[in-house]
């Protein structure tokens, strides 16, 4: 499992590696002023795909540890690993957009090509959620799960939605506590559970559903 953690002022950021992801133990490796946010990670081919809350991709050797970039016409709040050099974003045209963008975007040169975009419509059962924390493409049901928070980052939803599809098929609640229950993570192991990583008063856990 890999995991990202930044300080507040963005500035920043440290990647940590799990060999188990039900264990504590990790190696660290830190990196300045290239991050950002460091909102989403999404990993393929021995790199990490990092979404920094602006209009471009960090892209983070495991081996090496290197990075180099890749720039977007869209704002990039969220990534998941879609197929071959393709990937989804989720974002809109700035920093203050709605939530709920989806693009399919194909990587050419050093740029994050749009390939198809579309919106997710606000259900009912997610008013008041707006601050996107992070997705993932599951390829054996083919169905994209993001994680919404309130703006108190105090409860948490997952809406799961098709490709292409305005409407979400599934919305789950966290519970709502009065202290920090922030999700900011989502992903599945070889059995298809959910790992969900958390930002949570006390301390910082993963959850497996």
């Amino acid at each position: 499992m890999y995991t990202i953690k930044t300080k507040k002022d963005n500035l920043v950021s440290t990647i940590s590696y799990h060999a188990n992801y039900k264990n504590a133990t990790r190696k660290n490796h830190k990196f300045t002023n290239c991050l950002g946010h460091g909102n989403d990670l999404a990993y393929y081919n021995g790199n990490l795909y990092v979404a920094p809350c602006d209009f471009y991709v960090e892209v983070i050797n495991t081996k090496t540890w290197s990075h180099s970039r890749l720039y977007s016409e869209r704002y990039v709040s969220a990534i998941a690993h879609y197929g071959g050099n393709k990937f989804i974003i989720c974002g809109g045209s700035g920093k203050d957009s709605v939530n709920y963008n989806y693009t399919i975007v194909e990587i050419q040169g050093n740029r994050l090509v749009p390939m198809s975009s579309w919106i997710v419509n606000n259900p009912k059962a997610a008013k008041g959620f707006r601050i996107s924390q992070a997705m993932t493409y599951y390829k054996k049901n083919k169905k994209l799960y993001l994680i919404l928070s309130k703006t108190d980052y105090k409860s948490n939803i997952i809406l799961r939605s098709s490709i292409g599809s305005s409407t979400p098929d599934y919305c789950f609640t966290s519970k709502t506590s009065n202290k920090k229950y922030e999700l900011e993570g989502i992903d599945f192991n070889k059995d298809g559970k959910k790992i969900i990583g958390s930002n949570v008063a006390g301390g910082d856990f993963t959850f497996i559903s």
